[in-house]
């Protein structure tokens, strides 16, 4: 989680680029508050405070070994 805040901060850049872009009577001001928001309280959370992450992996065979990271 150290270096999640940066990802999260690219995120909310992208978000403030794109959002005029967006068609607004579905992703109105509201939606542009809340997610930045979200995204300035994710990056909070991973500077200051406990937070965790988890990533889930469905796959049909169970037995098949799993990388641990995606290449």
């Amino acid at each position: 989680m150290r270096h999640y805040h940066l990802t999260l901060k690219a995120w909310l850049a992208k978000f403030r680029i794109a959002y005029p872009t967006l068609d607004h009577q579905h992703y109105d001001e509201p939606f542009r508050r809340l997610g930045e928001y979200y995204l300035g309280c994710s990056i909070a959370a991973t500077l200051y405070g406990q937070i965790a992450l988890y990533q889930i992996l469905f796959t049909k065979d169970y037995a098949a070994p799993i990388p641990y990271q995606r290449v």
